[in-house]
């Protein structure tokens, strides 16, 4: 029987390519799945996202070995962003996905007046936010900041931090050009599904004046540039060496053959035979060991529009100027609201606005604007 033997890790690689038996990707499907459904599925590789569906789907995922690791994120609107990890061994994730809340915590306000006012909103304002978050047309937005009261220039409003991310093709960039119909477009769909129903509950709460929408809006401006970036991922890689492993040899033992002299009755030997069987010995594995080996990659980003533009969309408006309207665009001519842009320069307003709301450098008169557009 041999007995135990090494190879070098030099002589084990040419044996791996002269057998070819060298470490293959992982190459399989995974299905993915949120509760609730229905969340935007991005794969993560370095600083890069990629959107690539909505759950539930299934992905095609390539990995180096089973121990590989894969990074994604799953985000849904009114729902914590979550970041979670698949591996080469997984065929399925479920993510459970848990609610954000909306509202401040009383206890977060200094002020003790404001902080009853808040304790009284919270519940209204939560299930007034998770409802309009459902209408996400025309307008994508989102509420990414707390909701509370605040005071400005001494009257307590209720302050509502909105983010606009899609558009319509009309708004892409915001410029003096189209302000003022974005500004009264932006207000229809925040005043109807934001404003007017915390109003109604503001109503009941003793001490509150009014409401602000603070809107902000980033955009893409028009133009070509290119970007860069390094990328690094790590995998576990194979290095090929000896295992000890249970092979099967076919002569383990011999076993003796014998036969019955007739002259002297008695058995003789005539040799012996092979006897197969498992034993355990090192043997040459294409993946002995693994390590961890860092890859990384300098790419190059083209895009088509580089440039960023941030607006900001202040609306403010009384109880009182709400009166009993049933759509926002009834009201818009009774409120204040301005469009600022990065620079701090009003693009467009309408009616009356507190000093604190408007930019410092700012002495840009009221300007009677058309309003919003008919449905």
């Amino acid at each position: 029987m041999l007995g135990h033997w090494r190879i070098s890790p030099f002589l084990g690689l040419a044996w791996l390519l002269l057998t070819g038996q060298l470490c293959a990707q992982v190459a399989k499907d995974i299905r993915i799945e949120s509760q609730p459904p229905g969340a935007t599925i991005e794969a993560v590789v370095g600083t890069k996202r990629e959107a690539i569906g909505q759950t539930p789907l299934t992905y095609h995922a390539e990995f180096h070995s089973e121990i590989s690791v894969l990074r994604f994120s799953a985000r849904k609107l009114g729902y914590e962003t979550r970041e979670f990890e698949v591996t080469g061994k997984d065929d399925h994730a479920l993510i459970q996905l848990q609610e954000r809340t909306f509202a401040a915590l009383p206890a977060e306000l200094n002020d003790p007046e404001l902080r009853k006012m808040q304790e009284q909103m919270v519940t209204a304002t939560e299930k007034v936010v998770r409802d309009g978050l459902k209408e996400q047309s025309p307008f994508e937005v989102d509420v990414t900041r707390k909701i509370q009261v605040q005071r400005i220039d001494g009257n307590a409003y209720l302050v509502v931090p909105v983010l606009v991310g899609h558009a319509p093709a009309d708004y892409r960039q915001v410029s003096a050009g189209n302000a003022q119909a974005f500004l009264a477009d932006l207000w229809v769909q925040l005043g109807d599904h934001f404003a007017l129903p915390l109003v109604q509950a503001a109503r009941k709460v003793k001490g509150i004046n009014g409401i602000v929408l603070d809107a902000d809006y980033s955009h893409m401006g028009s133009g070509f540039g290119v970007s860069f970036r390094m990328e690094s991922n790590v995998e576990m890689q194979c290095l090929p060496g000896t295992k000890m492993k249970s092979v099967y040899d076919s002569c383990v033992t011999r076993q003796t053959q014998q036969t019955l002299n007739p002259q002297t009755h008695e058995f003789e030997s005539i040799g012996s035979t092979c006897v197969g069987g498992m034993v355990t010995r090192y043997v040459p594995d294409p993946c002995a060991y693994k390590v961890p080996v860092t890859h990384t990659k300098f790419v190059t980003d083209p895009k088509l529009s580089f440039a960023q533009g941030k607006s900001r969309a202040r609306y403010i408006g009384s109880l009182g100027a709400f009166g009993t309207a049933a759509h926002a665009k009834d009201v818009y001519a009774q409120i204040g609201a301005a469009l600022i842009d990065s620079k701090g320069s009003v693009l467009a307003r309408q009616g009356d606005l507190p000093a604190s709301l408007l930019p410092s450098n700012s002495a840009a008169p009221s300007t009677a604007v058309p309003g919003p557009k008919s449905p």
